[in-house]
């Protein structure tokens, strides 16, 4: 193994002790939204999905990608309130289950209704990105509640939570960015609903 490999699998090992908490919490109410998401898209439908045919879909990466990062702002934003507010970091789960929810609503719809277009949308656009906002969203969420209880920013421009959560959207705004309009631009990415 390379130095470079061991000081990564090192940063992690000491990431997960560090907030393991947090991280099974957030990873927990992540998987169980997907659930809850998969079981009522089912449901919503019946079980039986109306495909769509490729001249009635949509196809839109800037839309998507314009309004999947006003959904991303707001979930850090939750997460800014929860880690900057005592009393209520309880709150900061609220985005891991809505983004859990919207994943396994999305891969139900994307295979259900949109057939193999949807299918390579889900490998290649959408899951990559919810993973994207998830480990982001987690790592920061989860450094921004360990600093909750430091949010003395006399000294500072902003409060430590506040800063580790806007480096954490950059890097997801940018990433999403890359996947929705570069790699969207060969897939042609599917606006859901649209």
């Amino acid at each position: 193994m390379n130095v470079r490999m061991k000081s990564a699998v090192f940063v992690i090992k000491d990431f997960l002790s560090a907030y393991k908490k947090t991280v099974i919490c957030f990873s927990v109410l992540f998987v169980v939204g997907i659930i809850v998401g998969i079981v009522s898209a089912v449901n919503s439908v019946g079980g039986v999905f109306e495909k769509l045919s490729r001249n009635d879909m949509t196809f839109g990466a800037v839309k998507v990608f314009f309004f999947s990062s006003l959904f991303v702002v707001a979930g850090y934003g939750v997460v800014v309130v929860s880690a900057c507010i005592r009393g209520m970091s309880f709150i900061a789960v609220v985005p891991f289950a809505v983004l859990g929810f919207m994943t396994g609503n999305y891969l139900c719809v994307l295979v259900g209704v949109y057939g193999g277009v949807g299918i390579m949308n889900l490998i290649f656009v959408y899951t990559p990105f919810f993973l994207t906002t998830f480990l982001c969203l987690m790592i920061g969420g989860s450094i921004a509640l360990g600093h909750s209880c430091k949010c003395d920013s006399k000294d500072k421009l902003l409060k430590p939570s506040v800063a580790v959560l806007l480096k954490a959207l950059c890097v997801n705004i940018i990433v999403s960015a890359v996947i929705f309009l570069l790699i969207g631009a060969v897939t042609k990415v599917v606006v859901i609903g649209g």
